[in-house]
């Protein structure tokens, strides 16, 4: 993890945060006041100050334990209801956030003038890929801001907005309320209902107020569908101000915490209060999502039970709840994620995957491999000088290849080495389709660059080797005869059909034990 640059915190907030509500009579506005459920100290970071609530060591959640399975909340929209959020900032430039939406005047102005909603983001997904600040626990997440509240007070019918737009508007997967309202309000209860019901994890803090009278609790952590939070310290005891009630689930770590200052790039601030213990569980909840999308809710809930490490009396307790939740037991009751999000239980996944730990082939954005695209001319060449080890070559000679283009020295490599060659009028063509014949016929060329013979029988059983090309049969012959190409189905070829990403990545897998 990385050290938090020692740097004097931006801003005081008080401890019990109000969110800014509409003009009302007062015994409305009780009962409609939403609060946010954290607190800010001012004071210095120290320098080398670690990451406390991370940690593999301790009461930490073990989060290195799910990165090292590639669980980073990858293709997860997360929902953030709460005072937007400051996009300056250095830790957030590599985090994808989206526009969001301000329903306090309907406007795209996510701008946090609070820091709340700054700081839950931090936790959740400051970027752990560069060298400054802090790392969030699911920094791949899409973060979705929707700005509820801009001062001290809001009303509850914004968060209600707020979570319908989350569900039907922004298609979220994950919801965080770190807020709460003291009175069951039945638009509320029926709004996290309706989120459960489209299989959203909804996930809120349960106060701050040190309550432990089983009536005396926040909504809607204290609903059903809600996944409620509680506060430990570094010490593992739960947090003199969080709630000990049945309104908690789980806790997380929720004092003494480093996050994000929302009054420049470079400001971090130590943070205490349920609503940082919550955005811990919302981010697993964006870790589970990624490793089993269609998880509800129940399911997420059963994970956490049987995953949280037990403290307090044995079982359930309304302090720890089912206990401290953690990245490490969780990331272990999943499993390995796929290298990309779209070839889980793809014929191809294996041979993707081992193609990309290798360096010839990446992902084409978004978490994504994209297994059943079409290959290109480009593409073919490049992972074929890869596997060479990226030779230094000459300048290409193709009008359409020019010198900066990523493909540039992989097109004239192949050029010069006779495995590939333009189309006759100075064009390469990079981005044309390449067909299956296509595709044997640089393998096998590559095979006798690299000294291999590649002589082989015509095979016998495909009822479509007549529509093989006359240039590509010995070609496609020794393709199949090494077992680098199979048939389509079991007696066609189909060597004029396009190659996919897919099946360039087994025939190269194939190859690697003739190259080796």
């Amino acid at each position: 993890m990385k050290s938090v640059i020692n740097r004097l915190f931006s801003a005081v907030l008080t401890a019990a945060v109000l969110f800014a509500c509409c003009p009302c009579s007062a015994a409305a506005a009780e009962e409609d006041i939403v609060r946010s459920l954290g607190s800010v100290s001012e004071s210095a970071v120290p320098e080398g100050m670690e990451q406390w609530n991370l940690s593999q060591e301790g009461y930490g959640i073990g989060a290195q334990s799910a990165w090292d399975k590639g669980l980073y909340g990858q293709g997860v929209r997360v929902a953030l209801i709460d005072s937007g959020i400051y996009r300056e900032h250095e830790d957030l430039q590599g985090i994808t956030i989206e526009t969001g939406y301000n329903v306090i005047d309907q406007s795209t102005d996510t701008t946090d003038n609070v820091g709340h909603g700054t700081i839950v983001a931090g936790i959740i997904a400051a970027d752990s890929r560069n060298s400054l600040g802090i790392d969030g626990i699911s920094d791949r997440v899409t973060l979705v801001p929707i700005k509820c509240f801009d001062s001290s007070l809001t009303n509850v019918k914004h968060v209600i907005t707020g979570i319908y737009l989350a569900v039907d508007t922004y298609h979220c997967d994950v919801i965080n309320l770190s807020l709460g309202v003291t009175t069951d309000q039945q638009a509320l209860r029926e709004a996290v209902d309706y989120a459960a019901s489209k299989g959203v994890i909804v996930v809120s803090a349960v106060g701050n107020s040190g309550e432990t009278d089983p009536t005396r609790v926040y909504y809607p952590a204290a609903y059903d569908s809600v996944i409620g939070v509680g506060s430990y310290g570094q010490d593992g005891a739960v947090s003199v101000f969080s709630h000990t009630n049945q309104s908690v689930f789980v806790t997380a770590p929720g004092e003494a915490l480093i996050s994000l200052g929302n009054t420049g790039a470079d400001t971090y601030r130590e943070v205490s209060g349920t609503s940082y213990a919550a955005a811990h569980v919302t981010a697993l909840a964006a870790i589970a999502k990624c490793a089993a999308p269609d998880m509800t809710v129940e399911e997420f809930k059963e994970l956490l039970r049987i995953t949280s490490r037990d403290a307090g009396a044995p079982g359930y307790d309304t302090g720890y709840g089912y206990g401290m939740v953690s990245a490490a037991g969780l990331a272990a009751a999943l499993g390995n994620l796929p290298l990309y999000t779209d070839i889980g239980s793809h014929w191809a996944q294996e041979s993707i995957e081992t193609c990309s730990e290798l360096g010839l082939l990446s992902g084409t954005g978004d978490g994504k491999f994209s297994p059943d695209a079409a290959v290109n001319r480009a593409m073919a060449v490049t992972v074929l000088w890869r596997m060479e080890g990226m030779p230094q070559t000459g300048s290409s000679t193709f009008s359409d290849v020019a010198g900066d283009d990523w493909y540039a020295a992989a097109v004239a490599w192949a050029s010069e080495n006779g495995i590939v060659s333009g189309y006759g009028d100075n064009r390469f063509g990079p981005l044309d389709a390449v067909t299956r014949e296509q595709l044997a016929a640089m393998l096998c060329r590559y095979a006798a660059y690299r000294g291999l013979n590649t002589s082989a029988k015509a095979p016998s059983g495909f009822a479509d080797w007549d529509q093989v090309s006359p240039y590509a049969r010995t070609s496609l012959s020794w393709a199949v005869e090494n077992g680098i190409m199979r048939g389509k189905t079991a007696d066609t070829l189909v060597p004029g059909g396009t190659a996919t990403r897919a099946e360039l990545a087994t025939m190269l897998c194939s190859c690697l034990p003739l190259f080796s």
